[in-house]
């Protein structure tokens, strides 16, 4: 039964400045323990639903490879990068496809940066708080290479996740 493919969120991201794309890349991601712990809870009906989830960029030299990661490291050991315009994370306006997708696919989230910096991958979490060390951590990802941003550019980011249809052998 332990037989399975990975699974997790891919996160596609443009990164433009001046109105020209400089940059685009894809990754996927790490679902932390606890986010696998509220997936199963949902589908065995022991967890609380969460309507909202944000998304957030980090700039440390994290590699999200430890499933024990939480909300908690973000600030210090993951290193958020907070410096967009807006005072909360930025919202993940989802939307399931009625096929196999949940995604931002026609919203993606924009940080617009007023600040300069290197961003180095991004999360998805029920916490909206800037900086803050509490919520849900549902995933994290590094992008394959580090992104030096500068004020006035726009980090465009699609994330989302894709289940197994049973047309799929």
């Amino acid at each position: 039964m332990k037989e399975h493919g990975k699974w997790g969120f891919r996160y596609d991201y443009e990164y433009s400045e001046g109105g020209i794309i400089i940059d685009r890349g894809h990754a996927t991601n790490l679902i932390p323990q606890v986010g696998m712990d509220h997936l199963a809870g949902l589908l065995r009906g022991t967890a609380t639903p969460i309507s909202s989830w944000y998304l957030g960029l980090y700039s440390g030299n994290y590699v999200p490879d430890d499933p024990g990661v939480t909300a908690a490291d973000l600030p210090v050991n993951v290193g958020e990068f907070t410096a967009y315009e807006g005072a909360t994370r930025l919202d993940w306006e989802h939307e399931y496809d009625d096929l196999s997708e949940v995604s931002n696919a026609s919203n993606r989230a924009e940080f617009v940066f007023t600040g300069s910096g290197t961003v180095r991958g991004g999360f998805l979490i029920s916490n909206s708080v800037k900086g803050g060390n509490t919520g849900l951590l549902m995933s994290i990802v590094r992008f394959p290479n580090p992104r030096p941003v500068e004020p006035g550019g726009i980090l465009r980011v699609l994330a989302g996740v894709v289940f197994i249809p049973t047309t799929v052998a």
